[in-house]
């Protein structure tokens, strides 16, 4: 996964890692449930309205060895980039598009409350997830020990009326393991994190002057929580819940509030992978269609009480947004497709993807595309 030739493919999916909300467009010549082969690239943009973001990222980034991994719907979004040290020697970064779009910024740079600093010794080396309200989770590692890390969230902002407050590093009474790392957070400041290969815990972090856990929770099922494990934010009063795709055809939905799991089977549907769950409890994918077809093949899915099957032509889901919109890409040609609730399918210029992105990266110049309402 960590390798430049990964690196590639997994930027193209991550850069594009955001909540989309309605949008609007009248575009009907890219819409619906077609192929997209013949398309040609010189077609004209859609009517999506977005804004693309060139940013620089810190002088000690090896060349072409970053990943952006997540982004809120304020266009905040964190990532880690490799500095060169062959043992490890990852970087966190975070760029507010919102402000400054042109410099990313090394989180250990960052001036900390002096009661809630980096541990001597620590520093940040991953920036995972990112909330709406800015806090940043992700991990510590020991200078002169890379195997060792701590799980912890950054809270950038712990009085939004107040700038002069300074950031503060929280970390998660995770000891109990000596590599744990939190994988995602919530707007509720509930963490997901892993505690081992095998371990998956939830965590309250007393974020903004309420009230966190005195120790995590581990939820009682073996998973791996960078790949198979989601988080939700609360709706309207809802519980939050961590939702599991499991290799058995089962979805494990977790209530962090009741400590109560409930498994659901779906090996009906022949789902062969999640790759997102919303707010809604919607969730996308791909699933075996050698049941229904000649021959074998997987194709892509949204499930939202009804399933919905989509074109084979278009894979590696990425982002479902609490309206039902679909981040994802072609496989013909590598383009950025949306999948909107009601327009159906559109494909995104090309264009929005540079040649240092939709290849081998070179240089330390990185992008990324916010959607706007």
């Amino acid at each position: 996964m960590f390798s430049i030739c990964c690196k590639s493919f997994l930027l193209v999916i991550a850069l594009f890692a955001v909540a989309l909300t309605d949008i609007n467009t009248t575009d009907t010549t890219k819409s619906g449930k077609g192929n997209f082969e013949g398309i040609p690239v010189e077609d004209a943009l859609p009517p999506v309205r977005y804004t693309l973001h060139r940013f620089t990222l810190p002088a000690d980034c090896l060349a072409g060895v970053w990943s952006v991994w997540d982004m809120n719907e304020e266009g905040e979004l964190v990532g880690y980039y490799d500095d060169g040290f062959v043992t490890g020697g990852k970087q966190p970064f975070y760029l507010d598009t919102r402000t400054d779009d042109t410099i990313a910024m090394n989180l250990n740079d960052l001036q900390f409350d002096k009661e809630f600093g980096v541990p001597a010794g620590w520093y940040i080396q991953k920036a995972l997830a990112i909330n709406n309200l800015g806090d940043i989770a992700g991990c510590l590692v020991r200078y002169d020990d890379f195997e060792q890390s701590r799980g912890c969230v950054i809270e950038l902002h712990p009085d939004p009326l107040d700038l002069s407050v300074k950031p503060r590093i929280h970390l998660i009474p995770d000891s109990t393991w000596s590599q744990t790392y939190v994988r995602r957070i919530n707007d509720a400041g509930v963490v997901l994190g892993q505690g081992d290969s095998e371990t998956a815990y939830v965590y309250r972090v007393p974020l903004h002057a309420h009230t966190g856990d005195e120790a995590v929770t581990v939820i009682p099922t073996s998973f791996d929580v960078w790949e198979q494990g989601f988080l939700t934010n609360p709706v309207d009063g809802s519980p939050t819940l961590v939702k599991v795709s499991l290799p058995t055809s089962k979805i494990l939905t977790y209530n962090v509030d009741t400590d109560k799991s409930n498994l659901v089977d779906v090996s009906d549907l022949d789902i062969s992978e999640i790759r997102d769950f919303n707010d809604t409890g919607s969730y996308c994918g791909r699933y075996d269609a050698s049941k229904t077809d000649d021959i074998s093949c997987y194709r892509d899915f949204v499930f939202d009480g009804e399933f919905h099957d989509l074109d084979e032509g278009i894979s590696f889901h990425q982002t479902l947004n609490n309206h039902g919109d679909l981040l994802c890409e072609t496989l013909n040609h590598c383009r950025p497709v949306l999948y909107h609730q009601t327009q159906g399918l559109i494909l995104l210029d090309v264009r929005l993807l540079p040649e240092t992105v939709r290849n081998k990266p070179s240089g330390t110049t990185a992008v990324g595309i916010t959607l706007q309402p």
